[in-house]
């Protein structure tokens, strides 16, 4: 599995073989179906970019979930875009601002402030939703 994932990258990067988007495509999709988180955020972002294929919201929002029920809080970043923007997923503020106040608490377990300060910039910026928002930021500050 994660040979597969590997595999897959380095056919999207062009490092160490000729670059093949369809290729890398082909190769996280057996990584991420056997539970590859990193190759199931790969594919959300491959089909959210039409990378290797059409571009498919739908595929790209179903690999986002799946990595984000695994916790990776990158992808529950990009699920708060698709709730916030009406992407597939029902247009909902309230549904974006956990999406993203979800991925704030994750990059903060990771220790990426950075991030997570990004993820309550954008609660404020969609609702605004303070009460998440400075949640988050108070969870930042307590953390720093």
């Amino acid at each position: 599995m994660n040979a597969q994932a590997f595999l897959g990258a380095m056919y999207a990067s062009g490092e160490g073989v000729r670059r093949d988007l369809r290729q890398a495509l082909y190769w996280q999709e057996k990584a991420g179906a056997k539970g590859h988180v990193r190759a199931q955020y790969n594919l959300g972002v491959m089909y959210s970019r039409g990378m290797g294929t059409s571009q498919n919201l739908a595929a790209a929002a179903k690999w986002f979930q799946a990595a984000a029920d695994q916790g990776l809080p990158e992808a529950r970043l990009h699920l708060g875009l698709f709730h916030e923007k009406g992407w597939v997923l029902r247009k909902c503020p309230y549904s974006a601002s956990e999406q993203y106040y979800e991925a704030g608490k994750g990059f903060l377990e990771l220790g990426d402030i950075k991030s997570a300060r990004r993820a309550a910039k954008a609660i404020k910026n969609i609702l605004p939703n303070y009460y998440l928002a400075e949640k988050l930021s108070t969870e930042i500050y307590m953390y720093e």
